[in-house]
Formats: structure tokens, sequence, C-alpha cells
């Protein structure tokens, strides 16, 4: 677990807190808890440019740049960016719907019916983003809505043609929009990343 400073609760210290009412006040610093976790971070032992890394997610990058760095990030660095990323207000529509279905919801939500009590421990971590997710894109909490997204087609990887009452209740119409914006891979053509980590920050290696 990371240690509290100044009342910030570190990502870990919540991560069981994810369905309960607790987590908007036990976050309600999502910047400095991620600044909070770059500060002691080390993914796959380098350290180098990961502050700079958050920092630039905080304060510079754009909603295209924290999309793309996001969704290319390296699970095996941690959960933490992604957490932070889909808590914050400002965060994009299609951020949020390609996290939730980068954590494979067949496996780790669909397989337990949607019940955390279900749910294989070493697998909670999973379950919880999903849930986390799910519930705010239901509830409307993702108001911006600029980059292109195609749920169809990631329904379609997932299931395949499966179609049943239950499937549709888990996995609602929401998750299988298709939205039209900004293409985020040709926006950034120009940038390099490793591993969603901005190559200017260091290179960070190793696959999800």
């Amino acid at each position: 677990m990371h240690k509290n400073v100044d009342g910030v609760v570190g990502f870990r210290e919540v991560s069981g807190l994810w369905n309960s009412q607790k987590v908007e006040e036990s976050l309600s610093h999502e910047d400095e808890a991620l600044m909070q976790w770059a500060a002691d971070a080390k993914p796959f032992g380098v350290a180098a440019g990961v502050k700079e890394y958050a920092d630039w997610l905080v304060n510079e990058a754009s909603a295209v740049d924290r999309h793309v760095a996001i969704t290319s990030w390296n699970w095996d660095s941690g959960e933490e960016p992604l957490i932070w990323a889909i808590r914050r207000k400002d965060c994009e529509l299609a951020t949020a719907l390609e996290v939730f279905w980068l954590a494979n919801p067949g496996d780790y939500y669909v397989a337990y019916d949607g019940d955390r009590n279900k749910a294989e421990d070493w697998s909670l971590k999973y379950f919880d983003l999903i849930a986390e997710i799910r519930q705010r894109v239901l509830d409307g909490f993702y108001t911006h809505s600029t980059i292109a997204f195609d749920g169809e087609e990631k329904f379609r990887e997932n299931f395949g043609d499966e179609e049943s009452p239950e499937l549709d209740r888990l996995i609602p119409a929401p998750f299988r929009q298709v939205i039209s914006g900004i293409d985020s891979a040709a926006a950034t053509e120009d940038q390099v990343y490793h591993n969603g980590f901005p190559a200017k920050f260091g290179a960070m290696r190793g696959g999800r």
C-alpha cells in the first residue's frame, strides 16, 4: 500500500471500495493520488520519467494524448493510471469504454454474472474496475465524447454473435455504441509511445 500524504488515500488502499459510496470521498484528490503513486512507482524496475509522465497526464496532455496513453498502457506496470483516468470527470467516454473492454468483461464480469461475491479473489481488481466503469457509464458520468469508438466491434471481438437477455443485462447497449469523432491513432501518429509511456519520458518495456 502507498502511504497517505495530507489525507490522500493511495489507490491500493481503496481498491476494495470501488463499489461503495466512500469512493468519491476517498478519491476527492485524484491528481494528488496519481502523483503519490508516481513518486514511488518503478514500473519494470525503472523509476526514471514516471513523475514527469504523471505530471504530463495531469497538467499537459490533451484528451487524445490521454486516451492513447491510457488505452495503450501496460497493465503489468500497475492499474493506477487507468483508475485515475476513469474517475476524472473530464475523461472521454471512448477512453472509459476502451478500458472497460481491455479489462476483459467476459472473463471477469459476465463469467461471475455481475456478482462480486462469486468472483475469485485474484480477479477482484478487474471485476471492480469493470463494475465501476459500467456504473459510471450507466449513470451518465462521462459527458465528454469527442474521440471515435466502435463498441460493436469490441462486442464481436469478445462475444462473437452471442446474444441473450442475460448478456444484454450485463453488457447493455451503451457499451456497444459506435461513437463518431477524432481518430486517436491518426491524431497521434507523429508521437511514439512504449506501452502507454510517451517515449520522451523514457522507454517502458514489457507486455500486458
